[in-house]
């Protein structure tokens, strides 16, 4: 009965191991590109532990945290606004109502490049690394990969897209 056990546990343990070699390639291609690698996880589901550079360890995931500090900084340090800024564009009452979602969709994206500028303003780590709950693979989240919308931009310069 031991035998087995040890058996499945190195082969979960080398199954693993090929996981993070596998995934730490697509991490080292993103960084290498430029692109911003906001998660580097080892399973799936919710977190069971992360990390962060900035923040720690942590049970569960570090993403509040990491952007509840980008928001406060941002309310205490405003960006400048810029005329023609790209992410105020089609917010005018002028906007025709085809475009109004896409507009909101925007102005959401725009946010969020603000919120990541603020946290690497405090030092705070792009990535937050994880090990998930069901070990069963992994995956690298790139901010602009979004598989459920391939059309989706964002208009943070680092971005998949």
């Amino acid at each position: 009965m031991l035998s087995s056990a040890t058996g499945v546990f190195a082969i979960i343990l080398g199954f693993g191991f090929l996981i993070l070699v596998h995934e730490l390639g697509h991490f080292l291609v993103a960084k290498w590109a430029k692109i911003r690698a906001t998660q580097f996880a080892i399973g799936f589901g919710q977190a069971l532990v992360a990390y962060r550079k900035g923040i720690g360890f942590r049970v569960g995931t570090t993403e509040p945290e990491y952007f509840k500090r980008a928001q406060e900084h941002l309310t205490q340090n405003p960006p400048p606004t810029e005329q023609g800024d790209p992410a105020s564009a089609g917010s005018s009452p002028t906007t025709n109502s085809k475009d109004d979602g896409k507009a909101e969709e925007r102005q959401a994206l725009a946010d969020a490049a603000k919120l990541y500028a603020a946290a690497d303003q405090l030092g705070l780590g792009e990535t937050e690394y994880r090990l998930n709950w069901i070990p069963l693979g992994g995956y690298v989240k790139m901010l602009g990969q979004e598989d459920m919308d391939p059309n989706a931009q964002s208009p943070d310069p680092r971005a998949y897209n």
